[in-house]
C-alpha cells in the first residue's frame, strides 16, 4: 500500500511523464474519449462551476477540460514536478492557480470558496489517513452549494486478497464504507457512491459524491446510496474498440458525436 512518501518518490522523481498521462487513457481509446464517454456523463450535474479544485492533476490530463468549465481552476498536487508540467502546459490561461501541498493539506485555499472538487485516477493511491485529512479540509473549503467528486480505492472491502491479484497500487485500507464514515464525521453528506470493477472481477474502485451538511441541496438529490457497477471495465473495452475503428480521433467534436 503506497505511503505519502512513496507517492512523492514515484510521481515526482521516478515516473516518466513524457506522455502526459495519455498512457493511462490508451485502454479507453484516448484521453478525449475517456473524458467525454466516462467522466463527463458522471460530472455534468455539477459543471460548469464558478470555482473548481482539482486534486492530483498529474500532467494535466483532465485539467485541459476542466479549465473550460469554470471561472477559476485551482490545481493542488503533492508533486512539484507535476505542478510545473501543468504550469508550463497551461501558461496562457490566467484563471488557473497552482499549488504544491504536503499530500493532504489545503491550507492555501480559502474556506467556503470551492464549488466543485474533482479528482480522478489519482487518489486511488491515497491511504485512509490521507483521504480523511482531505475530507476534513474539504468540509471547510466547499461552498454551501458545493460538491465533491472523488475517485478512490475500494480495496479495503476485501480482506482475503491473494498475492497475485490485481491491486493497481491502490490503498488496501480504503473502502466506500470508510470514506463515507470519514466524510460524515467531518460534516459532509455522501449523496452517492459508484463502486466498480477496474481490471479484475473485484470492485476495486469507488467514486464518492458529497456535499456539506449545511448545503441546501435540492430534494431530488437528497438520497444517498451505493451503486455497484460491474460493467465499468466492459465500457473500457468497447471504447477502445471504437478508437481502433475510427483511428486516433483527435477531433473532439467528432468524438462527442461518436460517444453519445
Amino acid at each position: 500500500m503506497p505511503t505519502l512518501e512513496e507517492n512523492y518518490q514515484t510521481w515526482n522523481q521516478t515516473y516518466d511523464w513524457s506522455e502526459g498521462g495519455a498512457e493511462w487513457s490508451r485502454n479507453w481509446g484516448n484521453i478525449p474519449i475517456q473524458w467525454y464517454a466516462v467522466l463527463m456523463p458522471r460530472i455534468y450535474p455539477f459543471v460548469p462551476a464558478a470555482r473548481i479544485l482539482e486534486i492530483g492533476p498529474g500532467a494535466g490530463r483532465w485539467t485541459g477540460f476542466l479549465k473550460d468549465l469554470c471561472q477559476e481552476l485551482t490545481l493542488v498536487d503533492l508533486s512539484d514536478k507535476c505542478i510545473e508540467i501543468c504550469r508550463e502546459k497551461f501558461q496562457k490561461y490566467s484563471h488557473i492557480r497552482y499549488f504544491v501541498n504536503d499530500g493532504s493539506s489545503l491550507a492555501m485555499i480559502a474556506d467556503n470558496s470551492i464549488d466543485f472538487v474533482f479528482s480522478f485516477d489519482s487518489l486511488v493511491h491515497a491511504d485512509r489517513p490521507t483521504l480523511t485529512a482531505y475530507l476534513q479540509e474539504l468540509a471547510a473549503k466547499l461552498t454551501e452549494t458545493g460538491f465533491g467528486w472523488i475517485h478512490h480505492s475500494n480495496m479495503g472491502e476485501y480482506s482475503n486478497l491473494q498475492p497475485d491479484e490485481f491491486t493497481g497500487w491502490r490503498s488496501l485500507d480504503v473502502s466506500a464504507e470508510s470514506v463515507r464514515a470519514a466524510a460524515e464525521a467531518v460534516g459532509l453528506r455522501v449523496i452517492a457512491q459508484e463502486v466498480f470493477t477496474w481490471r479484475s472481477e473485484k470492485f476495486t474502485d469507488c467514486i464518492s459524491i458529497f456535499t456539506p451538511d449545511r448545503s441546501e441541496m435540492p430534494d431530488f438529490l437528497n438520497k444517498s446510496g451505493i451503486f455497484r457497477n460491474p460493467d465499468f471495465a466492459a465500457q473500457r473495452t468497447y471504447l477502445k474498440q471504437l478508437a481502433d475503428i475510427y483511428g486516433s480521433l483527435h477531433n473532439e467534436e467528432m468524438i462527442k458525436q461518436i460517444v453519445k
